[in-house]
């Protein structure tokens, strides 16, 4: 029989999970948590990337251990619990474990809640080769043959050429570990396992790999002297077929950004290349974070010294030019740039009726004019179509139950010939979802179709409710708090079991205990259970 090593990158098993913290069978949709946020009226915050952060090790979970005892698993890779630690380290703790020979495949994946981290491994121990595993041959055989399965992007030649080996070679376990680990240095696969065995008097050597999915976006920031086809083809010279995306792993950005600073010299641009990792919601449960890795150009300040409007009506341009000054004589940011017109430019139109209004773009350009005061400066265009100012028309409202239809009416405020005004219909809107909210339904959808009747110059609107059952009152459940804290929740809290559960009472109860200065301010949680239309509610200390 051939003998078959397994040989995992130590990063293999990385999987993320913002939701580890939830048990199983509690899930919220991000629709749903976004409207919670809203109702219970926090501030989302930008999270820092988790990546850098440091965390407790809270807990080990081994699987997979047979004669290996925890405690030499333990001694092994140096863990300890309480000890500080960040997931760059986990890749470290494997390439030892796997180093010291005790295991074949090792394996790991993490959640983490706030500052602690819990950590599973799982591993394959190495088996003691049989006496039969080598060919049964009294001469030493020579490698004739590398076989790959599983290549997809990667090209047969070019994995033959990573692995290092070379045909006609003697025969050598210890190349052929070798040869797996520089495969998974290339950052193209995720999982090497080989086999080998004995085929008309030589080694046939079957590299069994995964590739990594290439499906986190790459974004070029502020490389304003080329285009994005330019900087496309630059990576493309050192990473062939590179289509904008990259796979989640170090080694491949890396190379990117090696690129680039060969594009940047290239052109005798003295800066130099950095990347980051940007950390978005989950779109859904159970789905893993979503990613984007952020290339930025590295030196000398590059401050915005104009920003242009092209297509801008007299009177909305100096609107806009007003709501622009917080990024001039700033560093320039296409991204800060593209969040910017979305969260504030925009509404400048929406506000005044200009529903259909859009930028088509950020244009960038060094000025080759600048003055001292503007040394290194940037000059950005924004151009934008802002089609015409509409009228509301008429209002269907369809699926509303809870809720009457004068009600809704009332909430949303606005009345058929006003003026569109997009601000004040999102916050309609919102004020219907609270109060579906109050009542309960945590599960509600609002769908709105538009309807624009460019003859008359309104628009009309149809807006969809599926409501969903109502939840009730589960648990209040207190995590990390002394006697006195479990007092102070507990005897505050008045929503009782079975109630119709009510988000606003939620947000003020809240609201009272951050006012509360009198002892620590815990962090606030729901947990819905759609089997029993239950929610508990979890205070964590």
């Amino acid at each position: 029989m051939p003998e078959r090593i397994n040989v995992s990158a130590s990063f293999h098993a990385r999987r993320h999970s913002h939701l580890a913290q939830v048990p199983c069978g509690f899930r919220l949709t991000l629709a749903l948590l976004v409207s919670l946020l809203l109702a219970i009226g926090l501030q989302a915050r930008a999270q820092p990337d988790p990546e850098t952060l440091t965390f407790r090790l809270n807990k080990i979970e081994i699987n997979g251990l047979q004669k290996v005892s925890r405690e030499k698993f333990l001694e092994v890779s140096g863990l300890r619990l309480g000890q500080n630690i960040k997931f760059a380290d986990l890749k470290t703790v494997a390439d030892k474990l796997y180093d010291s020979g005790l295991f074949a495949r090792v394996s790991y994946r993490y959640n983490w809640t706030a500052e602690n981290l819990d950590v599973i491994f799982d591993v394959e121990e190495s088996k003691p080769a049989a006496p039969s595993s080598a060919p049964a041959t009294s001469k030493t055989l020579a490698l004739g043959k590398i076989e790959f399965s599983g290549l997809q992007r990667y090209d047969q030649g070019a994995a033959v050429n990573a692995s290092g080996l070379q045909l006609g070679a003697a025969f050598d376990q210890k190349l052929l570990n070798a040869a797996a680990k520089r495969l998974l240095g290339t950052g193209y696969f995720s999982e090497v396992n080989y086999s080998y065995r004995e085929e008309s008097g030589q080694l046939v050597a079957l590299f069994e790999v995964t590739e990594f999915k290439w499906d986190t976006p790459c974004v070029f920031d502020n490389f304003v002297w080329f285009t994005p086809q330019e900087l496309r083809d630059a990576v493309r010279k050192r990473i062939p077929g590179f289509d904008g995306a990259a796979p989640d792993n170090e080694i491949i950005p890396n190379q990117i950004k090696a690129a680039l600073e060969e594009l940047l010299r290239q052109r005798g641009i003295g800066r130099g290349v950095n990347f980051m990792v940007s950390v978005g919601d989950l779109d859904a449960p159970n789905a893993r974070i979503r990613k984007e890795f952020v290339f930025v150009t590295t030196g000398a300040p590059m401050p915005v010294c104009k920003v242009t409007f092209p297509g801008a009506s007299a009177a909305l341009e100096k609107q806009l030019q007003t709501g622009v000054k917080p990024l001039v004589n700033v560093d320039y940011s296409s991204q800060q740039f593209a969040q910017y017109i979305e969260n504030t430019l925009l509404p400048v139109y929406r506000q005044r009726g200009y529903l259909r209004a859009k930028f088509t773009g950020v244009l960038a350009q060094p000025d080759a004019r600048a003055s001292k005061k503007c040394e290194n400066g940037i000059n950005v265009s924004a151009p934008v179509e802002e089609g015409r100012v509409y009228k509301l028309g008429k209002f269907e409202w369809v699926g509303n139950q809870a809720l009457a239809m004068s009600t809704m009416q009332d909430l949303f405020g606005m009345k058929a010939g006003a003026t569109a005004d997009g601000a004040k219909i999102d916050k309609g809107l919102n004020a219907i979802r609270t109060a579906y909210l109050n009542q309960g339904h945590l599960d509600l959808k609002l769908a709105t179709e538009a309807d624009f009747d460019e003859s008359s110059g309104t628009v009309n609107y149809r807006i969809v409710v599926e409501e969903g059952q109502p939840y009730r009152m589960g648990e209040v459940v207190i995590s990390n708090a002394s006697e006195s804290e479990q007092k102070r929740i507990r005897g505050k809290w008045q929503l009782t079991p079975g109630a119709v559960f009510n988000v606003g009472y939620v947000r003020e109860f809240v609201k009272k205990l951050s006012e509360d200065r009198s002892g620590r301010m815990p962090r606030v949680r729901l947990q819905t259970d759609r089997a029993k239309q239950t929610v508990n509610v979890l205070f964590t200390f």
